[in-house]
């Protein structure tokens, strides 16, 4: 039913909600229970995980972006490498701080930039679009999530609607003609 239609429209719905709803965990009155081990959780892995990210700052064997507006948040950089150590939460913990704040750290500018509470709600959720269906949404609306301007042409199709193993065919191809 509902899940069906979602899965079509979404890249792995219940992988989006999942964060959201462990965290709603912490207002189920019903169920205090419930609502200690969720508070439990979310502070072992927060205080975990901010540990770990100081501790690398601090040392200098790292650098780590500590301003949860930020599309870097949380990410760990090492030269030209990136690590994004919260994996799926770090997105949901921005697009709260982000909310919450109705200013996001804009990293190629270097600054700070406002933004509408429902907007960072709404691009929550169209990050997680099926490729297919961003692809569409991103034509109709002339950009893409990080504002570029959309040009549909056959290298833009391919990256947002072949299968993977399709678009590495064609780069194989690309880069080194058929093979003998």
């Amino acid at each position: 039913g509902v899940t069906r239609l979602l899965q079509a429209a979404w890249w792995s719905p219940q992988y989006r909600l999942s964060g959201p709803q462990a965290y709603a965990q912490l207002l189920n009155f019903k169920y205090p229970q419930m609502q200690k081990i969720a508070a439990q959780n979310l502070g072992a892995f927060v205080g975990g995980g901010v540990g770990l990210l100081a501790l690398l700052k601090a040392s200098g064997a790292a650098d780590v972006d500590i301003d949860p507006r930020s599309t870097d948040f949380g990410k760990i950089r090492v030269g030209d490498f990136r690590a994004n150590f919260w994996g799926s939460q770090q997105l949901l913990a921005r697009s709260i701080a982000q909310a919450a704040t109705a200013q996001k750290f804009d990293v190629g500018l270097g600054a700070v930039k406002p933004i509408k509470r429902g907007d960072v709600v709404f691009d929550y959720f169209r990050s997680g679009l099926a490729p297919e269906w961003s692809l569409i949404y991103d034509i109709l609306k002339g950009e893409n999530y990080i504002g570029q301007d959309v040009e549909l042409d056959f290298d833009e199709f391919m990256d947002r609607v072949a299968p993977i193993a399709i678009q590495d065919t064609v780069e194989a191809y690309q880069a080194g003609g058929p093979l003998a």
